[in-house]
């Protein structure tokens, strides 16, 4: 079976020299003569801080607004500052709320919601005074409000609370108080505090974790500590009227504890602030989980909560947001903001200012057709955080060794050889996408996979049009068939980005669009992708921050004024602000292969090819063109079968466009692979 797949790369060079905007160099700080062209319809750019860091803190699902609330806690980097602040959580970022009445600043306080009154509970806590609280408080998607009932538990910190859907009931257990560490139950039903009497109860303790397991309607307790502060790792359910004790097979570490009910999986999650493992319960009895480590440290406790609607858990442990989807963690540090590209047909975005804060890194949701980032700004633009353009690395040996992504505008690198019993060989890495794309590993000559190139294969000095770095080649498998020497993966070309403003930008941050490096084998690793592509246009451009390629992209900074006196990783090109600084109009798509149309635009993924034929051999490949003139030369590079084909081969006749087409006749082998067109011309400058 052979099969293609198809994408494409349009890729024109610059030649010539750009008209230089008129201006003048008097007035710093003030508004010069140069425009971006932005029409601010966009608005400001003003990326939020992120939740400070924090532990103690503590949360609850609230069901009718289908978000995560998160309250208060105590600072990591400052154990005098308490948080009274409010945050919510529905799309994968932490928001901050300004409610018109608010809890005091406190830690370790109670936390559930009431699906009746569809309301989120708080209770008590500690404040930055260590005065034990007994406040009670709801929220309702929008304020706080303090309710006063007549009876109510005593004031404590480190109670455990949730809520009992079957008997419609919040239940709270033990905590501290001034008497000390506490075993007392009461139950909450939405407008008075009872306290219960039951025959027998779990031993005092604080910080323990506690759940409602939907399955068996019952209330679970795990862990904690007692008085003098040991570690506990019993288990205790509640009916609604008794506790009992269960004897697992399975011992969890003891200690502050955390605990959710997954109402997907219907098993309970536990997680302890004293070890980084993950332990469920299931069929009576706790069990380890061998992929259940969570990301980063978790001896800093904070909030973990169940949410419905993704369907995964979410824990806060000291300023990582930890994510569990059933299967494993993720660490998401909130300081990570994702710039979604893919909602925007036309790539430009228009902004009034642009900031991007210290504490954050902003990284990119490519869109389909693999646009580089343009952003344009009426305003200032302060880079004081780090914009993140940079290639995914490669994948270690092994099946399944995909080439890492390149980032926005940038392109992927080569799978890793891999044996297959279906094909004889060789297993040959694949090369990297890009028209400088790293060779893959040839099993017969040279194993290791080729480094991406970019400014010996494209681009020009004005990175007038933008295009982001090529990737690395894919190692080759080495030995038999049963060795574990499959090739690594080729790492993702650098991204590109064009970032203009009409008056200044300061760089005081970074921005990286460096290759990623390829990935390790046992023998020969994959190659590096190459480093992309920024260019900046403003009145000003200044700051002394970084701005990264890696070792062969290129940096471009036009501006009126230069006083940047940062760091690259290339010799930086200054210049005035020159020509256009969009080319909208060039278009190169590949149209049809083997006489299959192929669908625009293409996926180019070699997974899930565009276009099937069932045999190797002569096929041709139609090119068409939009808003490039007839007879500009054309290429096309075929990556098949760990080999690249390059059309038109040296020392033929050049393939030109005739009717805003060209077409391309050649012999492919057998196997999965990918086809790019190209072509340069000539921009004038306007």
């Amino acid at each position: 079976m052979k099969t293609t797949s198809i994408q494409y790369a349009f890729i024109p060079a610059l030649a010539g020299l750009l008209a230089v905007l008129p201006g003048s160099a008097s007035g710093q700080g003030g508004d010069l003569a140069y425009s971006s062209g932005s029409t601010g319809a966009d608005g400001a750019l003003r990326i939020p801080e992120p939740m400070a860091s924090r532990q103690g803190d503590s949360g609850a699902f609230d069901v009718a607004r289908g978000e995560i609330v998160l309250f208060g806690g105590r600072s990591t980097s400052n154990g005098s500052v308490y948080f009274g602040d409010t945050w919510v959580r529905s799309t994968g970022r932490w928001v901050a709320k300004t409610p018109a009445t608010a809890p005091a600043g406190r830690t370790d306080h109670a936390m559930a919601y009431d699906p009746v009154k569809q309301e989120v509970i708080l209770f008590g806590g500690t404040n930055a005074a260590s005065n034990y609280l007994s406040d009670m408080w709801k929220w309702d998607g929008t304020t706080w409000t303090l309710l006063a009932p007549a009876t109510k538990p005593t004031a404590r910190y480190g109670a455990a609370m949730t809520y009992d859907a079957t008997r419609q009931r919040m239940v709270l257990f033990g905590g501290v108080d001034s008497t000390g560490t506490l075993n007392d139950t009461w139950l909450w039903n939405g407008t008075t505090w009872t306290k219960s009497a039951p025959a027998s109860s779990p031993p005092a303790r604080y910080q323990g974790g506690m759940t409602f397991n939907s399955a068996t309607q019952l209330a679970v307790l795990f862990g904690g500590q007692n008085s003098s502060n040991q570690g506990l790792a019993d288990t205790w359910i509640w009916n609604g009227t008794a506790w009992s004790q269960i004897v697992s097979a399975g011992t969890p570490p003891s200690g502050i504890s955390r605990l959710v009910y997954d109402t997907n999986s219907q098993d309970l999650l536990l997680f302890t602030a004293s070890s980084t493992s993950t332990w469920i319960f299931t069929a009576g009895g706790w069990n380890a989980l061998g992929n259940g480590s969570l990301p980063g440290s978790a001896s800093n406790y904070g909030m973990a909560v169940y949410d419905p609607v993704r369907q995964v858990t979410v824990l806060n442990a000291q300023g990582t947001t930890a994510v569990w989807n059933g299967g494993a963690w993720s660490g998401e540090l909130d300081r990570n903001y994702q710039f979604d590209m893919t909602a925007r047909a036309s790539v430009i975005w228009n902004f009034t200012q642009i900031v991007i804060p210290s504490t954050v890194a902003v990284y990119f949701k490519k869109n389909a057709a693999n646009t580089p980032v343009t952003w344009l700004a009426s305003g200032h633009v302060i880079i004081d955080g780090t914009i993140n353009l940079d290639g995914v690395a490669g994948m270690a040996g092994g099946p399944g060794s995909v080439g890492g992504a390149g980032g926005p505008g940038g392109f992927a690198g080569g799978n890793g050889g891999t044996y297959n019993g279906d094909l004889p060989p060789p297993y040959n890495g694949q090369p990297g996408d890009g028209p400088g794309g790293g060779a893959g590993g040839d099993s017969a000559v040279n194993l290791a996979g080729g480094t991406g190139a970019y400014r010996a294969s494209y681009g020009n000095a004005y990175l007038q049009p933008l295009i982001g770095g090529s990737g690395g080649g894919g190692s080759a498998h080495y030995g038999g068939p049963s060795s574990y020497s499959d090739g690594g993966s080729g790492g993702g070309g650098g991204g590109a980005i064009l970032l203009a403003s009409s008056r200044d930008i300061t760089i005081s941050g970074s921005i990286s669009a460096g290759g990623g490096s390829g990935g390790a084998s046992n023998f020969y690793s994959g190659g590096a992708g190459s480093g992309g592509a920024i260019r900046l246009v403003a009145d000003r451009v200044s700051g002394a921050g970084s701005i990264n390629v890696g070792g062969s992209g290129r940096v471009r900074l036009e501006a009126l004024q230069h006083t940047f006196t940062g760091s690259s990783s290339v010799q930086l090109v200054k210049a005035p602000p020159t020509g256009e600084l969009v080319n909208p109009n060039g278009r190169l798509v590949v149209s049809q292969v083997a006489g299959t149309n192929v669908a625009q635009p293409p996926s180019g993924d070699t997974a899930n090819p565009d276009v099937v034929f069932n045999s190797a051999g002569a096929i041709t490949v139609t090119v068409t063109a939009t808003n490039i003139a007839n007879g500009t030369p054309v290429k096309l590079r075929i990556t098949a079968a760990g080999q690249t084909i390059n059309l038109p081969a040296a020392g033929q006749p050049a393939v030109t466009l005739a009717g805003g087409t060209a077409s391309f006749s050649t012999i492919v082998p057998a196997g999965r692979g990918t086809i790019q067109a190209s072509a340069s011309f000539t921009v004038t400058a306007p």
